[in-house]
């Protein structure tokens, strides 16, 4: 059975890249697999991502879903998620847009030598928070309008967040001005529908939402 594909270059990028599930599966958007003398690419409307598979179809070895086994008697069982810090050239403006764009609240503000910091958290989640490190010196970010350009940018990638309705969530963002890169598409392989959006300095953050 072929999964749904997202109806983008740089969403299906995601899909090669993280899950390979595209690559054995009938192509969409314009996708086609060419031959060079040296290695396959997938061509994506003129765009080339390298497949690095030496066969047509990939033998996937079949893992648990769940690697390896918990491990009780580790000296880390006490890590568990706490938050993500983002760096921001300007306090003011950090905690206004996240503040008035995402609803999110502002749990602690304190100083760090020229810097100053502040835990936000979702409107309702006490679980998770992000830490905005604000202050000059702040190096530009790419700014992305395409999921598949992101891509080619090391380190960390995106802040994911769980929702009821990644279609709801995404319009109202529109609503609010908020940048959308990439727009709902579902992962079947996941069981999510997934999209993503763009806070003013270029942090990416995925909107996940279960699906059956």
């Amino acid at each position: 059975m072929t999964s749904a594909m997202p109806r983008s270059d740089g969403a299906l990028a995601v899909l090669m890249m993280h899950h390979a599930m595209a690559l054995q599966r009938p192509r969409r958007n314009g996708a086609t697999m060419v031959e060079t003398s040296e290695r396959r690419v997938f061509r994506i409307k003129g765009r080339k991502i390298p497949a690095q598979f030496a066969n047509d179809r990939i033998s996937v070895m079949p893992m648990p879903s769940i690697f390896p086994a918990a491990k009780t008697s580790s000296p880390f069982t006490s890590m568990k998620g706490d938050h993500a810090g983002l760096r921001v050239p300007d306090f003011n403006a950090a905690i206004a847009w996240y503040t008035e764009k995402l609803d999110f609240r502002v749990m602690h503000t304190w100083p760090y030598g020229d810097m100053k910091l502040a835990y936000v958290a979702p409107s309702v989640d006490d679980s998770f928070r992000i830490e905005l490190l604000a202050g000059p010196g702040a190096s530009d970010r790419p700014s992305y309008s395409d999921l598949g350009d992101s891509l080619g940018l090391g380190g960390w990638h995106h802040i994911c967040i769980r929702v009821d309705s990644a279609d709801e969530t995404v319009a109202e963002l529109r609503r609010r001005g908020v940048e959308i890169v990439t727009e709902p598409f579902d992962l079947p392989d996941i069981s999510r529908r997934l999209a993503f959006f763009a806070d003013p300095w270029g942090n990416l953050f995925e909107l996940t939402q279960p699906i059956d």
